[in-house]
């Protein structure tokens, strides 16, 4: 067992972690799934690229010793749209047809049960934000900053307001200059008497 590797109590005998060694292969060497229960649409394809072109290659793919993959079919399709020749590839050696059929699955799923702390969420897309960071580049379905970002959206919509108004709104606590009905006269006389 490597210094890097640690084995639970009860484990079965240790064999070499997968990540253990990192190789470059020909992407025509590595062979989607055939019965691959993931899907991922374009706009998936689209974000991935976008991703691995601002930050590089940053997570190896995983497959088995004929280049089967396990784990990295989406990031198979983007090396093959951004015409990259060679990728990152772990190799999972010595695992059963179950094993590797299993760790496709867990792979997604476990990553898929997540969720997010919204507080801690918020705070690091407004570092980013005021940073002048690409959010596009981050993955989120929508635009973070709506839902995340609840005083921009509120800024948002007083500034559709005032265009839709087109006249000013008075500062908060200021003072209107038009007092129709006489609204500032009746609060500074007191309430009225029964």
């Amino acid at each position: 067992m490597s210094s890097t590797q640690s084995e639970p109590a009860g484990a079965r005998p240790a064999r070499p972690w997968p990540a253990e060694q990192l190789e470059h292969w020909p992407i025509e060497r590595l062979l989607p799934y055939a019965n691959n229960a993931r899907l991922h649409s374009e706009a998936d394809l689209d974000k991935i690229a976008a991703s691995i072109s601002n930050w590089g290659w940053t997570v190896p793919v995983l497959a088995d010793e004929d280049g089967v993959l396990i784990a990295g079919h989406l990031r198979v399709a983007v090396a093959a749209k951004l015409k990259l020749t060679s990728i990152p590839v772990v190799v999972a050696r010595g695992w059963s047809e179950e094993e590797k059929n299993g760790y496709r699955l867990a792979d997604n799923e476990l990553a898929a049960r997540a969720s997010w702390d919204p507080d801690l969420l918020r705070d690091e897309l407004r570092k980013l934000e005021f940073a002048g960071f690409n959010l596009d580049l981050i993955g989120f379905e929508a635009d973070p900053r709506d839902l995340l970002l609840p005083h921009l959206h509120l800024r948002r919509r007083i500034d559709l307001v005032r265009r839709r108004l087109r006249r000013p709104i008075p500062p908060r606590g200021g003072l209107c200059r038009q007092d129709p009905q006489g609204l500032s006269s009746r609060r500074s006389a007191g309430p009225a008497a029964p």
